[in-house]
């Protein structure tokens, strides 16, 4: 990352730290390993750009806002009810992002209308086996808040490629880092058929 020219935005939605399970990659790390990891994570990224959305694991908040700069918080309003949240039985209704930078208009600080994971039925994505899976609909708006056409855009945990062909569909350039060999093969194989179909439609 250190060698990578700025950028126009960051995506970020890391590992949570609760034992998932992503291949050869550790989620279930010792939480100042976790916690230090992450601090050396945003450390790289603000150098590389003054605009950054990232997803925040709800066990973390509070270590996640003592990690970054003061910026905003973004509330993705499940539509569906969402699982029990134990030990309290407290229904489980938002998943939090945290928004640093000027974005390009004033977008709400509630986004609603776009399904999560959790959502069970409602939940209609392929996440093509990754259990991290990013829906769609929030890195579509996320670089549409924050970028312009050809600007450029780097995902540090790009997974199987959702932020990256959000990018390539809506004409921003994009870096995309990612650790499992196999998350790459399928975001390769995406990219490629989106860039298939954009040919056909652009033509």
């Amino acid at each position: 990352m250190p060698k990578l020219k700025p950028v126009s935005f960051i995506y970020i939605d890391p590992p949570y730290n609760v034992g998932k399970g992503y291949g050869p990659g550790a989620d279930d790390l010792k939480d100042s390993v976790y916690l230090n990891r992450m601090y050396d994570t945003f450390e790289l990224c603000l150098k590389l750009s003054d605009k950054m959305i990232c997803h925040i694991p709800k066990k973390y908040l509070e270590d996640y806002l003592s990690l970054l700069p003061k910026g905003n918080l973004i509330i993705l309003k499940r539509d569906a009810r969402g699982a029990l949240a134990r030990p309290f039985l407290w229904s489980d209704q938002f998943d939090i992002l945290y928004a640093y930078g000027d974005p390009i208009s004033a977008p709400c600080n509630v986004w609603q209308g776009i399904r999560l994971k959790g959502e069970g039925w409602f939940f209609r994505e392929d996440t093509f086996g990754h259990r991290g899976y990013t829906p769609q609909p929030i890195a579509i708006k996320s670089i549409e808040c924050m970028t312009r056409k050809y600007e450029t855009v780097l995902d540090c945990f790009a997974g199987t490629g959702t932020t990256l062909l959000a990018c390539q569909r809506f004409e921003r350039n994009w870096f995309g880092i990612e650790y499992e060999e196999e998350n790459c093969e399928i975001a390769a194989g995406r990219l490629e058929n989106e860039r298939k179909q954009l040919k056909l439609f652009r033509n």
